[in-house]
């Protein structure tokens, strides 16, 4: 759970910013654990990833 401080600083963040950080998060997640990213599959973020891959100024930004 953030707190209201940390909820404020996440709100100021560039959107790019912020979808670099949560991609390179699930990333770190799911090498280390294969049932991670089974689960994160499970949940639904393959169409999410999908598109972050597919539009051009992610894909130079966010893929590792």
């Amino acid at each position: 759970m953030l707190s209201p401080l940390q909820l404020q600083a996440v709100a100021t963040l560039p959107a790019l910013q912020v979808q670099q950080e949560v991609l390179h998060a699930l990333h770190n997640i799911c090498k280390l654990n294969k049932r991670h990213l089974e689960d994160a599959a499970t949940v639904g973020v393959i169409p999410h990833l999908v598109r972050l891959a597919s539009d051009a100024v992610s894909a130079l930004y966010l893929l590792p």
